[in-house]
């Protein structure tokens, strides 16, 4: 049977901004009450927005009731049951503790890879890199853009009876200040389901970011949105 994901999502790029980078845009944004255009942007940063993303950089559907859905063959919602869940002591971890059965994983970052350092997921001050810990210290400022879209996200094909209890979507959370459901994938019975990811989608808003980070003395990093503007 063939799934088809729909929904709201984006293409969503988190980077750390270099210290000319920073003093340019700035100085021009507190001259623009309505933002800066895209090329103007990229004129400044010497790069498309898209291409900052020395942090994370994702395309897909988003997480949660604002987000995916899936239908079957007949166009009928399919709601799959399963949950997952990090297990950030734990970095092999990959454990189903199903009750009633409903799967319920909890897996740790080397099962999931989410293309993003542990720390922005844990929000732990032990998983802090001392590297961030300097950027932080040094007034670095990180630049994030959320491009919206809409549409159809892609499909992937299970057995005519599957089981909703044993279909999990993989959903990790990255939060610099700002916190996005993020659809990956899904597992079914324990196993990855091949997901062909097509993105025949629709834009709608496209948001900027500068978010400057604050080390704290407990070693935790918090995020402040310094700006924001859209184009």
């Amino acid at each position: 049977m063939k799934i088809d994901i729909y929904g709201n999502g984006a293409e969503i790029v988190i980077g750390k901004l270099s210290e000319i980078q920073t003093q340019k845009i700035f100085p021009l944004l507190a001259k623009k009450d309505d933002g800066i255009d895209e090329s103007e942007f990229e004129t400044i940063m010497e790069k498309p927005w898209n291409e900052i993303d020395n942090i994370f950089h994702w395309s897909g559907a988003f997480g949660g009731n604002y987000g995916f859905y899936i239908t079957n063959e007949k166009e009928e919602e399919i709601k799959p049951e399963g949950i997952l869940n990090f297990n950030f002591d734990d970095d092999d971890c990959f454990a189903n503790n199903s009750k009633d059965g409903v799967d319920n994983y909890h897996v740790g970052i080397n099962k999931f890879n989410p293309y993003i350092d542990k720390m922005f997921l844990s929000g732990r001050s032990k998983d802090v890199t001392e590297e961030m810990k300097k950027f932080a210290e040094n007034s670095g400022v990180i630049f994030m853009c959320v491009s919206q879209e809409k549409g159809h996200w892609g499909s992937f094909e299970l057995e005519d009876n599957f089981d909703v209890k044993k279909l999990v979507p993989k959903i990790a959370c990255p939060d610099v200040g700002l916190y996005h459901e993020c659809l990956y994938g899904f597992l079914y019975d324990g196993k990855e389901v091949e997901v062909e990811f097509t993105g025949d989608t629709i834009g709608k808003t496209r948001t900027f970011y500068l978010i400057e980070p604050t080390l704290a003395d407990d070693g935790q990093i918090t995020y402040d949105i310094a700006d924001e503007w859209y184009m």
